[in-house]
């Protein structure tokens, strides 16, 4: 067996034993995997040092700002709940949200992306 046969199984594995996927037996020869939120790439990449990340995994309190807001730096934009403690997370910068992948309930891991920015236009 290569490498990445057996990487592709182990990765496989540990998302199909989470509890938060499911793994269904379409036919005889396909499958097919669901996964959270949380798990999709679009939610988690980081496209620049200015978008808002998560410091620590929690729980999302609340949500301060919708998508077309404008902020000033250093506005509160959620809280959210992380080791029995509340945390404020605020604006890196000035800007305008453009999206917002998690909303108040649900759960997120450190790093997960929680607003971006638009970008700016340079002439």
């Amino acid at each position: 067996m290569t490498t990445e046969f057996l990487t592709f199984f182990i990765v496989l594995y540990l998302i199909c034993t989470s509890r938060s996927s499911a793994l269904k037996h379409t036919n005889r020869e396909k499958y097919e995997l669901e996964l959270p939120v949380s798990m999709h790439v679009s939610s988690t990449v980081r496209r620049s040092a200015s978008d808002v990340v998560a410091p620590l995994p929690g729980l999302i309190d609340s949500v301060s700002v919708q998508e077309g807001d404008t902020v000033k730096e250093g506005e509160p934009l959620l809280v959210m709940t992380a080791m029995k403690m509340e945390y404020v997370v605020r604006a890196s910068k000035a800007g305008v949200i453009e999206s917002i992948p998690y909303k108040a309930g649900e759960t997120v891991d450190k790093g997960a992306v929680l607003f971006l920015f638009e970008k700016e236009e340079t002439f």
